[in-house]
């Protein structure tokens, strides 16, 4: 027996289980994304559409609806982390190759991995080098041969409360681990560690 042709990526086709009723919906899945703002429009017009058929929804097939709403979400929110890891190595290997560390558009629990392995990964080039000196008892707590990391975490213009929730993450976690840094308008200069 051969099997359906799948359907376009611009629309999943489902037949409701009570009505054998076609339904029609934009797909979020095989569709390229530019940023996390037109998936999330997407999404939101998706959901729009469900939750209005659900009102108008007189034939019973309203549990369906809420199905394909919860399988849509989820979907929602495979694509965004898929995107956040991405975007999270993209902005890894930037800095690897001589730019700051730039984390807009990335969720905190993203941003902050991607902090926390910059970060390893400077001290560690600054012991390393420190050791190749031969005197690694005569340097003190600022970097000497790396160049302060430089972390752009935005002002939080765009957070409820005016206040970069990365930021706070950050300025937290480099307290925590004993880095020294300057603080500065959307970015963290890290000089050294304690």
């Amino acid at each position: 027996m051969e099997k359906p042709p799948a359907p376009s990526s611009a629309e999943v086709i489902a037949k409701s289980p009570k009505q054998k009723k076609k339904v029609i919906l934009p797909s979020l899945v095989g569709t390229s994304y530019t940023n996390q703002d037109e998936l999330r429009a997407k999404y939101k017009s998706m959901n729009q559409l469900l939750f209005s058929r659900l009102s108008n929804d007189s034939s019973g097939v309203t549990s369906y609806y809420k199905d394909v709403s919860r399988e849509m979400k989820t979907k929602y929110r495979q694509l965004l982390s898929e995107e956040d890891e991405s975007v999270k190595r993209d902005r890894i290997e930037s800095w690897r190759m001589g730019s700051d560390l730039d984390l807009h558009r990335l969720s905190v629990r993203s941003a902050m991995d991607a902090v926390v392995e910059c970060l390893k990964d400077w001290w560690t080039q600054e012991m390393n080098d420190r050791e190749s000196d031969g005197k690694f008892e005569k340097f003190g707590p600022i970097a000497e041969f790396v160049e302060p990391l430089v972390i752009i975490t935005g002002r939080g213009n765009h957070s409820s409360n005016g206040l970069s929730k990365i930021k706070i993450s950050v300025l937290a976690y480099l307290k925590k681990a004993n880095y020294i840094y300057d603080e500065n308008v959307g970015n963290v200069s890290v000089l050294g560690r304690r």
